[in-house]
Parts: structure tokens; sequence; C-alpha cells
């Protein structure tokens, strides 16, 4: 897609990116086990493929962005001040644009330099901030996410108005490419600007500030406020939404660690008085890991929106509910239980089925809102084939609710049941509640998903591709057909051989 879209302008790729349904594209080379790729993030994204092949790398990636992003986008001060980030002789160009801009009113003058300085600020507003975060969640260097004897490595990401690529040289991401950002100059307006502003003028008209120097510097702050405010936030909406989105991301060892969080979190508090007094040596979590780990320590049994939405799955795929159970002590943990048929029973003493869901209800009642992501990792462990199907319904109804939604799937039998909501789409909605018994919501767009291969040959390594998505036929299943097919040969043969 990125190859295509090259040649648009710039509020044509945003209107596409809309039209589309995307939030961003990925191009990746040599990261990690990847060997190149492409991915698009749409209301359901999946990805397909063998085991070690580079899914949860990629999905740990693509939350990295969006945490990153968000950081910057929820920021209700400026707290990213683009001239904070300027040397005095950077800012002092900057300050020249500005004065022309006051004398002439045209929005172009020194278009170029204005464009220039921007991007200057942006490197090193959000270079610092991917590189700690992506850090952070894969728990290691940069330099170590770099593919194996490799020269070459770096994520370009698009986001429909702007694109940059980010290399990894000399143990860090470095900005190597960064598109116009189609910032303006522009004064600023509105209630936030006007308080800030009053601020300034009190602290000027006071008597706090004695010195000429210093009474100048703010006097000279006071006339390039408006336009600094403004580009601030014009920086804050570059990360908004759709490119940035509250995230959850639930790991494959999700289950372990429901059951296993307190004596991990216990086990830390325990050693917190002695850090600096002795050598401690403690294993890394990934951020992945021990962001859920924090969210379940601090669960609050607070309802969001999808609560009953959860609560209605509950019913139908384990025949209760997960609750929280009323803290003894406000410093305790909270309790997380199963109630079934009127009993409680602690998670641990649960089915692997019960243990395995417990987690995504949680998130569903107490962490996830419309708008955000949820990234789950392998959603059909330890289910039948008949709860697998009742799943591919909750997925559809968290789309529906506007959750965005990434998995991680080997199973056929989750995607032939995602198949078959493609094809509903094109039903009536009368004839999908009458015929087949469902909600008028149970349907799927062609365009909502986005599906990719990852797969391995020797020549190549891990790759991504994008599955085609049919609406005729939905999602293509080559892959599980492949493997259909080998176990089939094989059988034939061994049946064969018996019957000689």
């Amino acid at each position: 897609m990125s190859s295509n879209k090259k040649n648009h302008s710039f509020e044509e790729n945003k209107a596409l990116f809309q039209k589309e349904k995307i939030d961003f594209t990925l191009e990746i080379k040599n990261f990690g086990p990847i060997t190149e790729g492409n991915i698009i993030l749409k209301p359901l994204t999946i990805f397909i493929g063998p085991n070690q092949s580079g899914k949860s790398y990629a999905s740990a990636l693509i939350y990295s962005i969006y945490r990153t992003n968000s950081r910057i986008a929820t920021q209700k001060t400026p707290y990213y001040s683009f001239d904070s980030r300027l040397t005095k002789n950077e800012k002092n160009k900057l300050y020249d644009v500005i004065d022309k801009f006051i004398d002439t009113n045209d929005p172009n003058v020194n278009k170029d330099d204005f464009q220039h300085l921007c991007k200057i600020a942006f490197k090193r507003i959000h270079l610092k901030l991917i590189n700690d975060e992506i850090s952070r969640v894969f728990a290691t260097q940069i330099e170590r996410l770099k593919s194996i004897n490799k020269r070459i490595s770096y994520v370009r990401i698009d986001y429909g108005d702007f694109y940059e690529k980010i290399n990894i040289r000399k143990g860090v991401f470095q900005l190597t490419e960064l598109s116009d950002l189609n910032m303006k100059i522009a004064k600023a307006k509105g209630d936030d600007y006007t308080i800030l502003e009053k601020f300034f003028v009190a602290v000027s008209d006071s008597n706090v500030i004695s010195k000429k120097s210093e009474k100048k510097d703010l006097e000279r702050t006071l006339k390039y406020l408006p336009y600094m405010y403004e580009m601030d936030q014009q920086f804050v909406k570059l990360f908004s939404r759709p490119r940035s989105r509250s995230s959850l991301y639930l790991p494959a060892a999700r289950s372990g660690i429901l059951q296993g969080h307190k004596a991990l979190s216990a086990s830390l508090n325990r050693l917190a008085p002695y850090a600096g007094m002795e050598q401690l040596s403690l294993p890394a979590l990934s951020g992945v890991i021990s962001d859920f780990i924090n969210k379940l320590v601090f669960l609050k049994d607070e309802k969001e929106e999808l609560f009953d939405l959860s609560t209605d799955f509950e019913r139908e795929l384990i025949y209760g509910k997960i609750s929280l159970k009323e803290k003894k002590e406000e410093s305790s943990y909270p309790e997380i239980q199963y109630t079934y048929l009127g009993e409680e029973l602690p998670i641990h003493l649960c089915s692997s089925t019960v243990s395995e869901l417990a987690p995504i209800f949680l998130s569903l009642k107490h962490w996830v809102g419309s708008g955000g992501l949820l990234i789950i990792e392998e959603p059909e462990a330890h289910l039948h084939p008949e709860n697998q199907r009742i799943f591919a319904k909750l997925i559809v109804r968290l789309v529906r609710k506007n959750v965005r939604v990434l998995i991680t799937t080997h199973s056929d039998y989750l995607l032939e049941q995602l198949n078959n909501y493609i094809l509903l789409s094109k039903i009536n909605e009368n004839r999908r509640i009458s015929e087949y018994m469902l909600d008028k919501e149970d349907y799927l767009k062609p365009d909502e998903i986005a599906t990719h291969i990852f797969t391995y040959d020797k020549k190549n390594g891990n790759t991504i591709s994008s599955v085609p998505i049919d609406e005729n036929e939905g999602i293509s299943q080559d892959e599980f057909l492949r493997i259909t097919k080998e176990l089939y040969d094989q059988s034939v043969m061994i049946r064969r051989e018996i019957n000689k």
C-alpha cells in the first residue's frame, strides 16, 4: 500500500487513511527475528504464522508506538515545548520567522526554514520518547533488537499525513527520514492559552522580577508566547487519535501472571528496603509483563463502558463471572475470584479455560474502553473449538464498540468464524437476526480487517505479508490448508503402510 501511496498529496494520504480506517502502517527491516515486512493497523488486525516467526515482536513494537504517541497526545499543557528543545541560535531563527509572519501575515513566509526548525524539535522530543519506550517494552538495549549479523535495521511509520523512518545506529534509534509535518505559523486562541498568557502578564506586571535583563526576556517571551503555544498544540495534535490510543497488551502468559502477580509483587516489596544497601539481582521483566502486573496490583472495582458486554460473554463462555473480592485492608492486593452457581472460587482453583479468560474479562470490565487498543496473544488458548467460535463473536462486538483489536493466532477455527462474520456483512440485518439468531452488530466489513502472515524460509528469514480479504471468501487460509494437506498426506502414507 505504501508504495502506491507515495504519489499522493498530504490531503489525499490523510483522506485515504481515514477512508480505509487505518491508524498507521509499518515497514520493518531486520528488527529482531523479522527480516522484512509491512503491517497495516485497522479496527481488527490479525497476525498468523508459525512459532518464533516474529508475531510477538511486531505486536510489542506496535504497543510501544501507541504508548509513545499517547504520552505526547495526553499532555494537557505544552510540556513538550518546541522552543525549549531548540538551541539559542535555532530559537533566534524561529523568532525571526515569526517576526516576518507578524509583519506580512503570510503563513508561507520562510516556510522551508520553519519546517526545518519544526523537524529539529520533533526529532529531539519524539526520538527520546520512542527509544525509552521500546527499550522498556522489550527490556533490552536497542542495539540488541537489530537482527543478528545485519547492518541495516529500521522501522518506517506512516501516519498518512506524515511519516518517519528510524534506524538503529550506534545502539539507539536515529531519525533518518521525516516528511514535512505540515505545521503552520499561527496565533493561539482559546481559554487554555488565555489563562497561560494572564499568568505571564501578571508576573511581568508584578515586582517579582526586578532586573532589567530578566524583564526584557519576559517581554520577549510574551511576544512569542501565542505562537509557541500554538506550535505546541499542533505538535500534540500530530499524535492524537487514531495514532495514539489507550492500549493494553495481554501476553500469552497472562493466566500464569494473573495467578502469580501477588507473590511477585510481595517479593519485590520485601526487597525494596534493601535497595541501595545490598546488591540486588532481579530478572528483567519486559514492559508488556510489568504493565500487566501493574494493572493487576492497582486494580479497582470501577466499571468501564464494556462491563455489561463482558458479563454477557462470561455467562456464555464460563457459565459464571469474574469479580473482585472486597479488600480486607486498604494496602492489600485485590482478590480476583470466579463465581459459579453461587460459589466463590479463587482463580488458582479454576479450570484452565477460566484462568485464561479471566484477564480478558477483567480488561473489558475495568480497563478497556471505546477507542482503546486491546492486544491479545493467542486468544484461543485452552478454548474448545465451540468456545473459540463464541470468542470470535466477542471480537466482532468489540470492533462494533469501536475498540481496536490486535490478535496473534494459530487457530483455523477462530479465523473461519471471523470469516463467517465477514460474509454476514452481505446479509440483510433482519435476516441476520431472524435466520441466524444473531445480534444486529454481529458482522465484520472487509475493510475493517487487516490480516498478516508471518512466514519463514532459509533464504529470506522471517517475512511479513498481507493476506487478501475477499468479500465473498473472507480471509485466505492457505497456511492452514497447507498444514491440513500435509497431515492428510501423511495419514494416507501410514494407512497404506499398515495395509500392505
